[in-house]
């Protein structure tokens, strides 16, 4: 859906979600939420994020604990990087 200057896409689910004081922080690197999750490195979002960074998508996220995350994805128009 196009929002002013931008597409905007939205993903959300239903599991979880981040509590309020780690959500500032789940772009940075190596930052680990779930200790006994051995498989999980912290690397995912942040590589999301610099990803998008990149390119000049906007990457929002929102939580609510218990009941799910919001990742929304804003698409500059060509010719606005």
């Amino acid at each position: 859906m196009w929002e002013g200057d931008f597409y905007t896409v939205s993903v959300t689910d239903t599991g979880d979600g981040i509590s309020p004081n780690q959500l500032p922080f789940i772009f940075d690197r190596f930052k680990r939420f779930r200790p006994e999750d051995d498989m999980s490195y912290g690397l995912g979002l942040p590589i999301v994020k610099t990803i998008a960074d990149f390119h000049g998508i906007k990457v929002i996220a929102q939580s609510t604990l218990n009941e799910g995350s919001t990742f929304t994805l804003k698409f500059p128009k060509s010719g606005n990087n």
